[in-house]
């Protein structure tokens, strides 16, 4: 009899640790719709369901950052991103929006060693997000800072996933032209405009640039 009931007992926790998934699973379905149609604040109450059934639950978390920083409460989004790292520290996604919220905080130490760790937690890019689009950021971030060598070290990772990656050539370019380099701006210019010959951003930008130069 103790046997049986200790069986009875087991299969019933495990109905409703499958019940419980299936809601979750609902929640989130119906969160990502909220979101994906711009209604913010229902998709945030959906998230902040499923964090209330689960509170180790990693993505549940880092959308309800993703949230908060649309709705303008950028120290909240940190603190939520925050918290989906502490449960999974390998989630790419979300140092590499943290460091986006950082940057609208102008915290760039945060902001850099964010996308460095975003880089090492899929070294192999197998994520959704790829590492070039993180790399193009850093080297942009870098820039900013006038650190160009480092800009151009990371811009240069960001082509050599993506040898077709314009922006990263045209972003390399100005990095090149700010040190005085501008046979390597041109080249790098050239490139990006070879690559998308129908972006007459580039071209303007780069004539602006050549001739503050």
């Amino acid at each position: 009899m103790k046997i049986k009931n200790t069986f009875i007992l087991l299969m019933f926790s495990i109905f409703l640790s499958c019940g419980q998934q299936a809601k979750i699973d609902r929640l989130i379905v119906k969160g990502m719709d909220y979101f994906q149609q711009g209604d913010i604040i229902s998709a945030l109450a959906e998230f902040e369901k499923i964090i209330k059934l689960d509170d180790k639950n990693a993505d549940a978390y880092e959308k309800k950052a993703d949230c908060l920083d649309l709705l303008g409460n950028i120290e909240g989004s940190i603190e939520y991103y925050t918290k989906a790292i502490k449960i999974d520290s390998t989630k790419k996604i979300a140092f590499y929006n943290r460091a986006l919220s950082f940057e609208k905080l102008g915290k760039i130490d945060n902001v850099i060693s964010d996308y460095i760790t975003a880089i090492n937690a899929d070294p192999d890019n197998k994520s959704e997000l790829n590492n070039k689009l993180i790399y193009l950021n850093l080297g942009i971030v870098y820039g900013q800072q006038y650190r160009l060598d480092n800009a151009i070290e990371a811009l240069s990772k960001a082509i050599e996933i993506d040898s077709l990656y314009a922006d990263a050539f045209f972003n390399r370019g100005y990095a090149y032209l700010l040190q005085g380099k501008q046979d390597k701006a041109i080249e790098n210019f050239d490139k990006a405009i070879s690559i998308q010959p129908e972006n007459k951003d580039y071209v303007t930008a780069i004539e602006k640039m050549i001739k503050m130069e």
